[in-house]
């Protein structure tokens, strides 16, 4: 039974990689092929196929990147506090410098824009 399920794996890796190739089309026309999300600690990395309720769902951005981009966020957001620490003890120059640099990629990231 155990040569079965090593084998059944090793089959399954090789129809992901086969499937991860296929046009939006194929896929739609081969729904049979992929995987049921079941969403329980199942590890998904972007642009991976998953079937849900008869439907296709790709994934655009994985678990790890949606944290890293809070914990970028957080410590923007801290460094932003210091320098307006640092300002109101009338440490200016290159402060308020930094202060205007952070201040601007805060403003384009919230409207999307290229940094």
């Amino acid at each position: 039974m155990n040569e079965y399920l090593k084998r059944a794996k090793q089959m399954r890796k090789q129809l992901n990689s086969i499937i991860s190739t296929f046009t939006d089309k194929q896929a739609i026309n081969n729904k049979e092929l992929y995987q049921n999300w079941s969403g329980n600690g199942i590890q998904v990395a972007f642009n991976d196929v998953f079937l849900y309720n008869e439907d296709l769902y790709r994934v655009i951005q994985s678990k790890e990147i949606k944290n890293i981009k809070q914990e970028q966020t957080l410590v923007i957001y801290a460094l932003r506090a210091c320098l307006d620490g640092l300002h109101q003890q009338h440490c200016n120059g290159k402060v308020t410098d930094a202060i205007d640099k952070v201040d601007k990629y805060i403003n384009q990231a919230a409207h999307n824009e290229d940094l």
